[in-house]
């Protein structure tokens, strides 16, 4: 829930149809994924992954980090672009709806 609160809230991350505002979602994961990228190649490594996690108060392991940054990694380079970023952050975008609405017993469409 975390994310969905990071983001702005459903009201930010939604448009007035209910679905995922992909621009301002995009816009919202360059931010932080800038912030992600400490030395600024443009690509997330697991360290990194793991200071920004340990920014939001979660410590991870480098194991679970390299973990997360496979599967992620869509070209298999080993790290995390700009656009593999953004599909991570739309596809938690969705989960963290989906909890959030069987949490509230709201009905949104994805």
């Amino acid at each position: 829930m975390k994310l969905l609160e990071r983001m702005g809230g459903k009201e930010a991350v939604l448009d007035d149809k209910g679905k995922l505002n992909k621009p301002y979602l995009n816009d919202k994961a360059r931010e932080f994924f800038q912030e992600m990228d400490v030395d600024k190649n443009e690509k997330i490594d697991p360290g990194e992954l793991r200071l920004a996690f340990s920014k939001l108060g979660l410590e991870i392991s480098l194991k679970d980090a390299k973990e997360m940054v496979h599967e992620a990694d869509a070209d298999g380079d080993g790290w995390i672009d700009l656009q593999e970023f953004q599909a991570l952050v739309s596809l938690e975008m969705q989960r963290a709806l989906r909890v959030s609405q069987i949490d509230s017993g709201m009905c949104v469409v994805l």
